[in-house]
């Protein structure tokens, strides 16, 4: 029996040492790039949907003002896509266009929350690109993840125990 796979492909990153790839890969999903490793059809990719708007400002808070160590994977990108193969080829159709743009568009949206929810309340989306410009529609997304510092205080009152002086007498 053939199925259809739902597939995410999640990949971690350093913003201090990978942050060429992590720029890179923000060209990539969106757009802004000369050369592509996948076929993109650019006459089709003002049909690609930005279900979360490109965020420069939080990807520049990563780089610049996080606190981040050398051993942390604080970028987490996504690629999410339906993996139709076994079934195109058995019915010999292309199975991106029995959807409609509308019905991709739910269906990332909620593969998009799945995601937001697994990954936890640090993380920031940065952006989220549904592409319908290649061979299959799929989402683009990233993340940052960063949890905020707190200070502590040395003391706490609880802990302080404030005692009578001692006197001696002489």
């Amino acid at each position: 029996m053939k199925q259809i796979n739902f597939l995410n492909n999640f990949a971690k990153f350093n913003s201090i040492k990978d942050r060429k790839s992590i720029i890179k890969l923000i060209n990539e999903a969106t757009r802004n790039l000369d050369e592509y490793k996948n076929n993109v059809n650019h006459n089709l990719s003002l049909n690609n949907t930005e279900i979360v708007k490109y965020n420069r400002e939080l990807i520049q808070r990563q780089f610049y003002d996080t606190e981040v160590s050398e051993r942390a994977n604080d970028i987490i990108t996504c690629i999410s896509r339906i993996n139709t193969q076994d079934i195109s080829e058995k019915i010999n159709e292309d199975l991106t266009f029995f959807l409609n743009k509308n019905d991709w568009e739910n269906y990332f949206r909620k593969a998009l929350e799945i995601q937001k929810k697994n990954l936890g309340e640090n993380a920031h989306c940065v952006y989220a690109i549904l592409h319908f410009d290649e061979a299959t529609p799929h989402l683009h997304s990233m993340f940052t993840i960063s949890k905020e510092r707190i200070k502590k205080a040395v003391y706490n009152l609880s802990l302080i125990h404030i005692s009578e002086p001692t006197r001696r007498t002489p």
